[in-house]
């Protein structure tokens, strides 16, 4: 009897033990997710290829500032978003401090997928804190990935962080227009490993030439017999006409605009730069010449993006004389610039 009872005893007391661990399981542990990616295609803007080799354009984490650090590429806009922010979560846990004291989770950046257009695989990944930052610590680099500790995320809160990196922009091998090279956030490891992709955009364009077809030539004039007049050369038409007194054009040697050239990626727009040039002649007489150009100050190039297209521009301007001009040839060197819009 006695031994009947003292087994009951043990009976109840291993019940209760049970129960209180059965409370205890219900309790949540803390976690860190990847909540988003923004923007989740990063861009450079348009890129002119250089005509050889590869350029390489460094995107700082922190400040977004992008640089070339190799190559001779040139990077035509400037105010395009360039970094992506990575916002996590934590959730879970029994109170606030579960999250910022206690959880962190390892995060993975690495490219991944296959680059398109121009655009080579992404490398040199850095990080620096968001908006609202995650604490970030242990960052290690290796093989052209990097891999670090997040933490400090309240519950229920979220933390961020900017990724930086290199893209690289070939130019030998790929088609113009839209480039794009992909990377991969890993948070956690193993089978608890979560992904998210991003990718890095640009618009490459083939580099803009100019070749000279025929020069500027103002052909032969008089002078005023008596004060002051101009010579001017229509860009448009070719056609020179005079002002003042006594100042006239002769047929021989004829006058001629100077036309060029331009070839570039289809489509694109750009601006004609001439500035103003003198022409000398004897005894130090100077003829300064207010240039200008057909189509005015601007032009597009034919065809489309992803071929290239060309177009031709025109040239002309210019000069006072008078009766003191002193008589003679003159000649003189100009310089005119095209570049993408």
């Amino acid at each position: 009897m006695t031994r009947g009872i003292l087994s009951g005893a043990l009976r109840l007391l291993c019940a209760a033990c049970f129960l209180g661990l059965a409370s205890g399981a219900a309790a949540k542990s803390a976690a860190i997710a990847i909540q988003s990616i923004t923007p989740l295609a990063p861009n450079l803007g348009t890129i002119v290829y250089s005509p050889s080799g590869t350029t390489i354009f460094t995107v700082d984490a922190s400040t977004g500032t992008v640089t070339r650090a190799s190559g001779s590429g040139v990077r035509v806009t400037a105010s395009n978003a360039t970094t992506a922010l990575v916002t996590l979560t934590c959730t879970g846990g029994n109170s606030a401090a579960d999250c910022v004291n206690s959880t962190t989770d390892t995060i993975t950046i690495t490219p991944t997928g296959t680059p398109t257009g121009r655009a080579g695989a992404l490398t040199n990944f850095t990080v620096a804190p968001g908006p609202v930052p995650a604490t970030i610590s242990g960052v290690t680099t290796v093989a052209g990935s990097i891999t670090f500790t997040v933490g400090g995320i309240p519950q229920n809160g979220t933390g961020s962080f900017y990724v930086g990196m290199d893209f690289p922009i070939s130019g030998t091998t790929g088609s113009t227009g839209s480039a794009t090279s992909s990377f991969l956030v890993t948070l956690g490891k193993g089978g608890h490993a979560t992904s998210i992709p991003g990718t890095a955009v640009a618009n490459v364009i083939r580099p803009i030439s100019l070749t000279e077809l025929t020069s500027l030539s103002f052909g032969m004039v008089a002078r005023p017999r008596t004060g002051n007049g101009t010579v001017t050369l229509d860009p448009a038409t070719g056609t020179v006409t005079t002002t003042g007194t006594g100042t006239g054009v002769f047929a021989s040697p004829a006058s001629a605009r100077a036309s060029y050239t331009v070839s570039g990626e289809g489509g694109q727009t750009f601006s004609i730069n001439v500035p103003p040039f003198s022409l000398n002649g004897p005894s130090g007489g100077t003829l300064p010449v207010t240039p200008s150009t057909f189509p005015a100050g601007a032009g597009t190039l034919g065809g489309s993006v992803g071929s290239s297209g060309s177009t031709t521009i025109y040239l002309g301007g210019s000069f006072p004389v008078s009766d003191t001009t002193p008589l003679g040839a003159y000649t003189g060197t100009l310089a005119i610039t095209v570049q993408y819009n």
